[in-house]
């Protein structure tokens, strides 16, 4: 053995693995403990956007059709075919429940968007009026059940007694849409694409409002819409962006995105919190957005799921009290506080307080009482509406756009360059050493450094020989973090290269734990920003970091993994003056591979850059990165 490599393995304290040992440089964080999750924390705060009062009701109903355009076009329907919005529902009726007790169950399905239909049952009194109200009703996540679970039965069978039409289609990934290619996250698989994943559940609830608002008897001054859970969220979703619904009673379904920070359990599914949701609104907005129309919110004390009453007040009710009462409305907006059972529930208390505010709002003069429903509870199987064998998922969806997939894009490597910029939120950044610990193992040197920008800490570990020229410089990174790559950075080091390795954000130390890291994904993405955007400029602004602090010589990037294979390749691609080779080992061969091999967000959450297949595949990626070797 050399006396350099001897000294090296003195220095890495064990043989050459895929892991290091804790008594290695490499072992050893260079940050502190929870570091990355602050820093994630304060990125998504500072990018919150502010709720302001307007001068008049006037100015706040012209702000109001503004974001609602906004909120249409850029996030909900953003990068949709429009053949999924035009055109008038279909809609197909089966058999009909006959209930003997004043009401029917009228049993259908509609088209959402083409070949996604959705089952659904219409809850009708048995005597019809000429115009009668009509309550859309939206399920949470249920489970098995789907519509079929009992207190959303009651509701609607009390609704209907009461002379009022409640349609009650299915939820995605629910009773008879219940499957695995219905996960809510896979909606990521259509952002990837361009496609708005959030559109799908915009329009399965939007086309489910048409059936209602087509109904011969419906009077369409009086339409509510209430759900809880994911069906509250459903509720604030279509309700502020559509104003054919003249009430709304979200019970537990939202809160502010700066209240979803500090609580996890409030951040919920992909479609909660879609990309680039905060360039135009939070969900402050979107209640403010239904003024003047009467909104009921409803709260659990001590709900077991998410968003308890004491965090959604101060949250999203009164900072909403002084627009109704600027549109001279305040008596419309009104608030629930369930305390028995108190936990996330739409059981009788919350289901009173709902019929009440109706009966107000619609000067209905209900009883306070519920209506009986004893021996009219249906069973799944007796509610079943049917859908076709070949009924669309998120994954066939995917599969069809992905098809087409990456558009040719016309125009210089400068052009192109520009539209993956914009795609990926990328941006070269000037970097900052922090602090730098040296440790001198003679022949090697050793010294951690934490590179800083306006909103990261980087930590970076420096090994070379402690007294001789280089051959130039190699950044090491890998989807293990940089204590996987012992053997390599012995091997360089040998070789007589300076080798520098880097946890990019998300990856080694750089992780937001004991958090899910889809979730926090989620709330870097709706702030405008990409998580994949961010991991890129972070290498890139490396490289850079490494010409000026190291000087001549030569510069090459090696990454490992997909997640940082990708980021290393958008890094090539942006930043081709930054280094003189790029290497890329294990990394995705093409983006349609997170389908194909079933890569899901939950586990690598920046591969899903919301349009970045619509434009770039690997391969385009590789010829915008004229340093790129091969894997």
């Amino acid at each position: 053995m050399s006396t350099l490599l001897f000294c090296l393995a003195l220095a890495f304290a064990q043989p050459v693995t895929d892991t290091a040992s804790p008594s290695t440089p490499l072992s050893h964080p260079v940050l502190k403990p929870g570091t990355t999750l602050d820093e994630v924390e304060a990125f998504v705060l500072r990018r919150v956007p502010a709720l302001t009062l307007p001068a008049s009701s006037r100015d706040w109903q012209r702000d109001t059709k503004r974001l609602r355009k906004r909120m249409l076009d850029e996030i909900v329907f953003r990068g949709v075919p429009g053949e999924w919005r035009s055109g008038d529902v279909r809609v197909e009726w089966a058999d009909t429940i006959d209930s003997g007790h004043g009401y029917r169950i009228r049993k259908l399905r509609y088209e959402a968007l083409p070949s996604l239909w959705i089952p659904a049952l219409l809850y009708e009194p048995a005597e019809s009026a000429a115009r009668m109200p009509g309550i859309l009703n939206v399920n949470g996540h249920v489970g098995p059940p789907g519509k079929s679970i009992e207190y959303e039965q009651i509701r609607c069978i009390n609704l209907a007694k009461r002379g009022v039409l409640a349609l009650h289609p299915e939820w995605l990934k629910f009773g008879e849409l219940e499957s695995d290619e219905w996960r809510h996250n896979d909606s990521a698989y259509l952002d990837l694409c361009g496609v708005s994943g959030v559109s799908v559940f915009y329009l399965a609830m939007k086309r489910g409002l048409d059936v209602l608002a087509g109904h011969p008897n419906i009077d369409m001054e009086r339409i509510g819409m209430t759900g809880l859970s994911g069906g509250g969220w459903q509720t604030i979703l279509l309700s502020s962006l559509d104003t054919r619904i003249t009430l709304c009673a979200p019970n537990a379904g939202y809160i502010g995105m700066g209240v979803r920070v500090h609580n996890p359990g409030d951040i919920g599914d992909l479609e909660q919190i879609p990309p680039a949701m905060m360039t135009v609104a939070d969900y402050t907005h979107l209640t403010a957005m239904l003024a003047p129309r009467p909104a009921l919110l409803i709260y659990n004390a001590q709900d077991d799921c998410c968003f308890q009453s004491a965090r959604a007040w101060p949250s999203v009710y009164d900072p909403i009290v002084p627009f109704y009462r600027l549109c001279n409305a305040a008596a419309a907006f009104q608030s629930h506080n369930n305390e028995e059972p108190g936990t996330h529930n739409y059981d009788l208390d919350n289901r009173l307080a709902f019929y009440r505010f109706v009966s107000a709002q619609w000067g209905l003069g209900w009883t306070d009482e519920e209506l009986p429903f004893e021996g009219e509870i249906c069973t799944k199987d007796e509610l079943k509406a049917g859908i076709p064998s070949s009924n669309a998922t998120f994954i066939s969806l995917a599969k069809e756009a992905m098809a087409r997939l990456p558009e040719q894009v016309p125009g210089s490597a400068k052009k192109r360059r520009r539209l993956l910029a914009d795609l990926t939120g990328w941006r070269a950044e000037t970097l900052t050493a922090s602090e730098s610990n040296p440790t001198a193992i003679p022949p090697l040197s050793a010294h951690s450094t934490i590179l800083k920008t306006e909103d990261w800490s980087i930590p970076v570990l420096v090994l070379e020989k402690a007294s001789s020229d280089t051959k130039g410089t190699t950044l090491l990174i890998a989807d293990e973090g940089k204590v996987s790559l012992e053997s390599e950075a012995k091997e360089l080091v040998v070789e007589g290269w300076r080798v520098v390795l880097m946890d990019p954000l998300y990856v080694g130390e750089c992780t937001v734990a004991p958090r899910k890291p889809a979730q926090f994904a989620m709330l870097i993405n709706t702030t405008g920003a990409t998580l994949l955007g961010e991991q890129a400029s972070q290498v890139s602004s490396a490289l850079f970091w490494i010409r000026g602090q190291f000087g001549a010589g030569p510069i090459h990037l090696r990454a490992r993994g997909r997640v940082c294979g990708l980021a290393a390749l958008v890094a090539g691609a942006l930043a081709p003056d930054a280094m003189d080779e790029l290497h890329v080992e294990s990394g995705l061969s093409s983006l349609k591979d997170v389908l194909g091999e079933g890569i899901h967000y939950d586990d690598s959450p920046s591969l899903f850059c919301f349009g970045l297949l619509g434009l770039f595949d690997i391969a385009d990626l590789r010829s915008l990165s004229p340093a790129f070797r091969g894997d």
